[in-house]
């Protein structure tokens, strides 16, 4: 499967994307690309000079699945 979701920068965070499955399944790998938009020509290369990141870059996030009862974190990248 592949899906693509673009967060809406109107809302607050954290936000947050639910994929509801037809029917119990196994899963054993979750793969999450995030763009950086570094490559965009219109977005300042980062330097020596300035130790930030870009405000749209994903800098932490969970995945979390839901046992039928209760939400449960699978994993978590900071």
């Amino acid at each position: 499967m592949n899906y693509e979701w673009v967060s809406d920068p109107e809302q607050g965070l954290p936000q947050w994307i639910e994929l509801k499955l037809d029917h119990r399944q196994p899963i054993n790998a979750i793969h999450v690309t995030l763009d950086t938009d570094m490559t965009n020509p219109a977005f300042p290369i980062l330097n020596k000079e300035y130790d930030v990141f870009p405000k749209q870059l994903v800098t932490e996030y969970n995945v979390e699945v839901h046992d039928g009862e209760k939400w449960i974190t699978v994993g978590s990248v900071t």
